[in-house]
């Protein structure tokens, strides 16, 4: 089995267990940190969630989760503020990016843990139609 292979399978049967939120945070710095450095040396730099998930050992669901965790505040906090920053790369990223990538960073922040922004404008009209029958209209016209 390729080395791939069971990284995949080994991810799918069992999350990595922090000992404390001192031990997430630094996971978390160090993968912002990993990327940042691939950045330096030409890569694409662009900080994901799923990037996120994989370098933390846990999958997207439990990231969630920890996002919105009512029993552990600090883990909320470090879990959101590492959201926030991927947010914030998506909405002040590079300007020259590809249209795909444009495009994806818009569907992103629509959701609600990249800041749930509204990236349609809509407008409201009100329509109406005025119709009106000239001579020879008889009441069966108007049914």
């Amino acid at each position: 089995m390729s080395k791939l292979a069971e990284q995949k399978k080994g991810s799918r049967t069992q999350e990595r267990v922090f000992q404390g939120n001192g031990e997430l945070d630094t996971a978390i710095e160090a993968y912002f940190s990993q990327v940042d450095a691939e950045h330096q040396a030409g890569g694409s730099g662009r900080y994901d969630e799923f990037g996120l998930a994989l370098s933390l050992g846990v999958n997207r669901r439990t990231l969630a989760n920890w996002a919105g965790d009512e029993d552990d505040p600090q883990r909320r906090f470090l879990v959101n503020r590492a959201y926030d920053r991927i947010a914030h790369q998506l909405i002040s990223g590079d300007p020259w990016n590809d249209k795909f990538t444009t495009q994806k960073s818009m569907k992103l922040i629509e959701q609600e843990r990249f800041g749930g922004y509204n990236t349609k404008s809509s407008v409201k009209q009100d329509t109406t139609i005025q119709v009106k029958f000239g001579e020879g209209a008889d009441e069966e016209c108007m049914k």
